[in-house]
């Protein structure tokens, strides 16, 4: 769906920033193109809502916007980028000065859903259970590994060090490894308990040994799954998201 060749970003366009799309905590902020260099690859987008400062900490960067193409599809292109410059006082044409950044953006475009970019907690009205199989052995929430979110990209795990005074076998994963994993979905919201189930392909994208004291953490990327068990995981972040607006709001 994605053209290579196609100019997708010119002056005038909203677009998204997201930044840590593939990390633990994904964040986003809107903008618009003020000036667009194709051939060199660069934008001037105004200061994004909230704002990007030199002392915001990410790492990594992506730029994105939405296209529509024939019979009304829809579908988000995005670039992974960098900031070159920023800029205290941009010229409008209307002489108006505001605040700017430069950027520069990577040749190869990708499509990016920023629904992945939300990562969703288990709690007691939404619970995940699941199932890995690692190196050909199975393991458990509750037991060698937890859920600690979940999102429409994939998972992030704490991975107990030890299990029962043993070294826990899920501590030897390393990134780039792939595994399989199946998920129990559990939305205890309503009267009555509702259960779906996903499975997937996982791929390890990076492993942080020392999380905390007891618990190493994994970021953990689901490889190709299936359109059904996107839509399902989909569904269930978007009724925790709902829910808890309605508890705050109510």
């Amino acid at each position: 769906m994605i053209d290579e060749n196609q100019n997708y970003f010119k002056s005038g366009i909203g677009v998204e920033i997201v930044l840590n799309l593939n990390y633990e905590v994904p964040m986003t902020r809107s903008s618009i193109i003020l000036e667009a260099n194709s051939k060199n690859k660069t934008l001037i987008i105004a200061q994004s809502t909230p704002q990007i400062l030199p002392r915001t900490e990410f790492k990594e960067m992506h730029i994105t916007t939405l296209v529509q193409k024939e019979l009304d599809v829809k579908f988000r292109v995005g670039y992974q980028c960098k900031v070159l410059n920023f800029i205290r006082d941009y010229k409008l044409s209307n002489q108006k000065l505001i605040p700017a950044i430069e950027l520069q953006y990577a040749k190869e475009p990708v499509e990016i859903n920023i629904r992945s970019a939300y990562r969703l907690p288990p709690s007691s009205k939404f619970e995940v259970l699941g199932k890995m199989i690692y190196n050909g052995e199975s393991f458990f929430t509750g037991n060698e590994f937890n859920i600690y979110n979940v999102s429409i990209s994939g998972l992030g795990i704490l991975i107990p060090k030890r299990i029962k005074a043993e070294r826990n076998p899920l501590m030897d994963m390393e990134a780039g490894e792939v595994a399989k994993v199946g998920l129990v979905l559990k939305n205890n919201s309503g009267k009555k308990e509702e259960i779906s189930t996903v499975s997937s392909n996982i791929r390890v994208m990076r492993i942080k040994g020392n999380h905390t004291e007891n618990n190493s953490f994994a970021g953990m990327q689901f490889i190709e799954i299936k359109k059904i068990f996107e839509e399902k995981l989909g569904k269930f972040i978007h009724e925790a998201q709902m829910f808890d607006i309605r508890k705050f709001s109510s």
